[in-house]
Protein backbone atom coordinates (compact mmCIF):
# COMPACT_ATOMS: atom_id res chain seq x y z
CA UNK A 1 0.00 0.00 0.00
CA UNK A 2 1.36 3.38 -0.98
CA UNK A 3 1.02 6.01 1.74
CA UNK A 4 2.41 9.45 2.44
CA UNK A 5 5.13 7.97 4.64
CA UNK A 6 6.49 5.36 2.21
CA UNK A 7 6.15 7.04 -1.19
CA UNK A 8 8.18 9.30 -3.45
CA UNK A 9 7.11 11.43 -6.38
CA UNK A 10 8.37 10.28 -9.78
CA UNK A 11 6.48 12.85 -11.87
CA UNK A 12 4.91 16.22 -11.17
CA UNK A 13 3.78 18.57 -13.90
CA UNK A 14 0.97 20.01 -15.99
CA UNK A 15 1.36 17.83 -19.10
CA UNK A 16 -1.42 15.24 -19.25
CA UNK A 17 0.19 13.30 -22.12
CA UNK A 18 3.51 13.00 -20.26
CA UNK A 19 1.70 11.88 -17.10
CA UNK A 20 -0.11 9.25 -19.18
CA UNK A 21 3.17 7.98 -20.63
CA UNK A 22 4.68 7.71 -17.16
CA UNK A 23 1.67 5.73 -15.95
CA UNK A 24 1.87 3.45 -19.00
CA UNK A 25 5.56 2.78 -18.32
CA UNK A 26 4.86 1.98 -14.68
CA UNK A 27 2.08 -0.41 -15.70
CA UNK A 28 4.39 -2.14 -18.19
CA UNK A 29 7.03 -2.57 -15.47
CA UNK A 30 4.47 -3.92 -13.01
CA UNK A 31 5.06 -1.09 -10.53
CA UNK A 32 2.11 0.02 -8.43
CA UNK A 33 1.56 3.76 -8.26
CA UNK A 34 -0.77 6.38 -6.90
CA UNK A 35 -1.65 9.59 -8.69
CA UNK A 36 -3.13 12.91 -7.69
CA UNK A 37 -4.74 15.58 -9.83
CA UNK A 38 -5.00 19.07 -8.40
CA UNK A 39 -6.89 21.95 -9.91
CA UNK A 40 -4.87 25.15 -10.14
CA UNK A 41 -7.91 27.25 -11.06
CA UNK A 42 -8.42 28.65 -7.56
CA UNK A 43 -4.83 29.68 -6.89
CA UNK A 44 -5.48 33.32 -7.77
CA UNK A 45 -8.55 35.46 -7.34
CA UNK A 46 -10.60 36.81 -10.21
CA UNK A 47 -12.44 35.37 -13.17
CA UNK A 48 -9.33 35.14 -15.36
CA UNK A 49 -7.77 32.53 -13.07
CA UNK A 50 -11.03 30.72 -12.46
CA UNK A 51 -11.75 30.16 -16.13
CA UNK A 52 -8.23 30.31 -17.50
CA UNK A 53 -6.95 32.38 -20.35
CA UNK A 54 -6.24 31.31 -23.91
CA UNK A 55 -3.26 28.97 -23.93
CA UNK A 56 -3.49 28.32 -20.19
CA UNK A 57 -6.18 25.62 -20.30
CA UNK A 58 -3.52 22.89 -20.45
CA UNK A 59 -1.96 24.18 -17.24
CA UNK A 60 -5.13 24.23 -15.12
CA UNK A 61 -4.30 20.86 -13.57
CA UNK A 62 -1.21 19.61 -11.77
CA UNK A 63 -0.51 15.87 -12.06
CA UNK A 64 1.58 14.01 -9.48
CA UNK A 65 2.54 10.33 -9.68
CA UNK A 66 3.94 8.55 -6.63
CA UNK A 67 5.50 5.11 -6.21
CA UNK A 68 6.62 3.11 -3.20
CA UNK A 69 10.14 4.01 -2.03
CA UNK A 70 11.39 0.49 -2.71
CA UNK A 71 10.48 0.93 -6.40
CA UNK A 72 12.08 4.34 -6.97
CA UNK A 73 15.41 2.85 -8.09
CA UNK A 74 13.62 0.66 -10.66
CA UNK A 75 11.71 3.57 -12.13
CA UNK A 76 14.37 6.11 -13.13
CA UNK A 77 12.10 7.71 -15.70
Amino acid sequence: MITFFNSETVYIGTDLQKAGKVRDQLDAMGIKYKYKVRSRAGERSGNRSRFGSPGMIDQMYMYEILVHRKDVERVRL
